[in-house]
């Protein structure tokens, strides 16, 4: 048995002729079109048109980069006793955003002299001892070594000394925003703290 035929067994013989169907489906389709299916009508609303713009908005949330920024941290450790900024000012390239307590840099500092130039007399002296003299023995020869290594280190000490004193003060490597900044007077700083960030924005 067709498809068709298990279709229309049911349907009375007198409206079994294909002409007969064709008709009421067609009419079907009609009223379902005209009525809009099975919904109700009166729910429904409708606008006027009118003309006007189509705004899109995306919204995300991220963070903004700048090609050219910096993070600044103290050298040496210390106490902070200078805060001249505030986050969110413009600084220039230069500009101190910190600074440490120096006394106990410029104390080292004055100790490293001291020791460099007493290593400077002994260095000197054995020079001097030694000039002259054209058979330099085993014992003069590692006297001088010595003398030459200590004068080394502590020349290298006082260069210490002085670059650790000028990096109690922080400044800025770069002219821009100051995004952050994590300094209060009074407060102890180590040299793994970062002190502030500055971005060209």
């Amino acid at each position: 048995m067709s498809p068709f035929s298990k279709v229309t067994r049911f349907i009375p013989k007198t409206f079994r002729n294909k002409k007969t169907i064709a008709v009421i489906i067609l009419f079907i389709i009609v009223w379902m079109i005209l009525t809009g299916g099975s919904g109700d009508s009166s729910k429904m609303t409708t606008e006027k048109i009118t003309r006007g713009n189509v705004v899109s908005e995306v919204v995300a949330s991220g963070k903004v980069t700048s090609p050219v920024s910096a993070t600044l941290h103290f050298a040496v450790p210390g106490k902070i006793v200078y805060v001249p900024v505030t986050e969110g000012e413009i600084v220039k390239k230069g500009e101190v955003i910190a600074s440490l307590d120096r006394e106990r840099y410029d104390i080292a500092l004055r100790q490293a002299e001291w020791t460099f130039k007493a290593a400077q007399a002994e260095f000197d002296k054995v020079a001097d001892d030694l000039k002259n003299n054209s058979d330099e023995t085993y014992d003069e020869r590692i006297r001088r070594t010595a003398i030459d290594a200590t004068h080394n280190n502590a020349y290298e000490a006082l260069l210490a000394a002085r670059r650790n004193l000028r990096d109690v003060v922080l400044t800025s490597p770069i002219e821009g925003t100051l995004t952050a900044l994590d300094a209060v007077v009074g407060e102890e700083a180590s040299v793994a703290n970062i002190v502030a960030e500055i971005a060209d924005l």
